[in-house]
């Protein structure tokens, strides 16, 4: 039995996030495998397309995260 708790596990444990990239970078991986090496599945274009909408939606999360230091900068500011 761990003598830690499940919330403390989980703060000790690595951030979640640095795994993400990982993970969509091996999802698109396999994908166009998939597409290139066999008939079945979606065409290359849809491949194409969804790197697109990833690279967009990686924008707009990174803009949102800049907003949000910003505004924490200027409550501490205000402090």
């Amino acid at each position: 039995m761990s003598p830690y708790t499940p919330l403390q596990l989980y703060e000790r444990g690595p951030p979640w996030l640095q795994y993400l990239p990982l993970a969509i970078l091996g999802f698109l991986g396999l994908s166009l495998l998939v597409t290139v090496f066999s008939f079945r599945g979606p065409g290359i274009a849809v491949w194409f397309g969804m790197l697109y909408q990833l690279f967009w939606a990686g924008v707009a999360l990174y803009v949102v995260y800049l907003l949000y230091r910003f505004v924490a900068a200027v409550e501490r500011m205000a402090d």
